[in-house]
């Protein structure tokens, strides 16, 4: 780096430095790895609107995050800019289950589920589940009714749903973890329906302890 100016924490928890020297703003993050997030050494001013590496800073002097977590700068000609990153979608998005509206199921590829050891009750590793849960009656009630063995693995895979037991035993009352895919519909005069482009949620699902085949959705965070 040359010359320095500014370095704060990020919101994700990484490093960001102003390296006014080299007219960019570099990451470092926990592995110690520096990444340029934006500016592409030009000591004239440019780029608006376009990729953040390609932008002209001519120096960077001071830099600060918003609630939101954009990026704010000072850079050359006494000029702030925004920097506006794309929504981080989850490992669990890349491969989510899919809602359907007519028959009301959720279809899940992959579900991880702790392995216990009968004796001591400690996790030794991972089984894979394909399931299937349908709309059950009550209020974001889901019921299973296809729950399908696969294979053991030895960790859990970020890209799958994942189900944790209760306080790390047996027991009724744990969380199903998911990312679910939802179409949207166009409705038109007179009755035209119109396919639109699915949304995806982040869902945490409660196991009912008086009904052990249920879940309950406890949360729903639109993804994108």
């Amino acid at each position: 780096m040359n010359q320095p100016e500014t370095a704060i924490f990020g919101p994700d928890g990484n490093v960001y430095i102003a390296d006014s020297g080299n007219g960019r703003v570099r990451m470092i993050d926990a592995n110690g790895i520096i990444t340029t997030i934006a500016g592409n050494g030009d000591s004239n001013v440019s780029g608006d609107g376009g990729p953040p590496t390609q932008a002209g800073l001519g120096g960077v002097y001071g830099i600060v995050f918003d609630r939101e977590g954009n990026l704010y700068l000072t850079s050359g000609g006494n000029l702030i800019r925004k920097i506006t990153f794309p929504p981080k979608i989850p490992p669990m998005c890349r491969n989510p289950a899919v809602y359907d509206t007519r028959t009301k199921k959720v279809s899940i590829k992959e579900i991880d589920v702790p392995v216990l050891d009968s004796f001591n009750g400690e996790q030794t590793g991972i089984g894979v589940f394909a399931a299937e849960l349908t709309k059950a009656p009550g209020i974001d009630d889901f019921q299973i009714t296809r729950l399908d063995f696969s294979r053991y693995i030895p960790a859990h895979d970020s890209s799958h749903a994942y189900y944790q037991y209760n306080d790390g035993i047996y027991a009724n009352g744990g969380k199903l973890y998911l990312c679910v895919s939802v179409p949207q519909i166009v409705v038109l005069p007179p009755n035209q329906v119109i396919p639109a482009p699915a949304i995806l949620y982040s869902i945490v699902m409660r196991n009912l302890a008086a009904y052990p085949d249920i879940f309950h959705i406890e949360s729903a965070q639109l993804i994108q």
